[in-house]
């Protein structure tokens, strides 16, 4: 059974797909890149509000192609999801957004970057987020910041 919001998913990943084709074609594995690191807030629509020029900024990143924001306000902890369209990518965004967040003097932070497998993805429903691409090799990197 298809979810009433799946063409509209579908719909977006084919507008996000042709928008990111246009600027710089594809070059190797998808990676999705995950931070996690302590945060004094804001959170929710105060960190919405306070962020909008930021998410501009990250949604204009060479190679990215979506980015999840979290928070756990219970913990303290803030990040993101974010999948680009290769390993090159995510590492300088890696640099770069590590460098962001010390300005920020936001510190202890957790970046670990991981090779999709497509095809596996989307046995679980993820393959218009994915863009339904097609399979890759099993791997991960990591790296952490203090």
């Amino acid at each position: 059974m298809t979810a009433p919001y799946t063409p509209l998913i579908s719909e977006f990943s084919r507008s996000i797909r042709a928008r990111r084709t246009a600027e710089q074609p594809p070059t190797g594995s998808q990676t999705v890149l995950m931070f996690r690191f302590p945060s004094p807030g804001p959170w929710e629509q105060a960190l919405t509000d306070q962020a909008r020029p930021l998410a501009a900024d990250i949604a204009a990143e060479p190679g990215l192609r979506w980015k999840i924001w979290l928070e756990d306000r219970k913990s303290g902890h803030a990040g993101g999801i974010y999948l680009f369209d290769d390993a090159a990518a995510a590492e300088r965004y890696r640099a770069k957004h590590i460098q962001r967040l010390a300005a920020m003097g936001l510190t202890r932070v957790e970046a670990h970057a991981f090779q999709v497998n497509a095809a596996l993805s989307a046995l679980t429903l993820a393959g218009a987020a994915l863009d339904e691409a097609g399979a890759s090799q099993p791997g991960a990197t990591s790296a952490a910041a203090t």
